[in-house]
């Protein structure tokens, strides 16, 4: 994990899988309402999907942290869209809390 201008950025590499996910999900328990993370998942050269369901769930639980999402494939990032992540997080220039509702 480093801190950057823009937030907190969370690098994975190798195989994003369950282990990776609860890493991630540490992480971000360890965060505040309105702190800024970015997760680059642009060097990950596999990932699982129950991983994408540990991080869904850990996204989920997160309310008021700002997250956006980078180098996910289509397949996940329809699945987090599947799980109810909303497709604010994988816009580059998203600034909108993960749990907060449409208005």
């Amino acid at each position: 994990m480093e801190t950057k201008g823009w937030g907190t950025v969370i690098r994975l590499e190798g195989v994003f899988d369950i282990p990776a996910a609860r890493l991630v999900e540490y992480s971000l328990k360890r965060m505040s309402a309105g702190d800024r993370v970015r997760i680059d998942f642009t060097r990950v050269r596999e990932l699982r999907d129950y991983g994408i369901a540990v991080l869904a769930q850990a996204l989920g639980k997160r309310d008021g942290i700002v997250v956006k999402l980078e180098g996910l494939r289509t397949h996940h990032v329809r699945l987090l869209r599947y799980f109810g992540i909303d497709s604010d997080a994988f816009r580059p220039d998203s600034t909108r809390r993960v749990g907060d509702g449409e208005q």
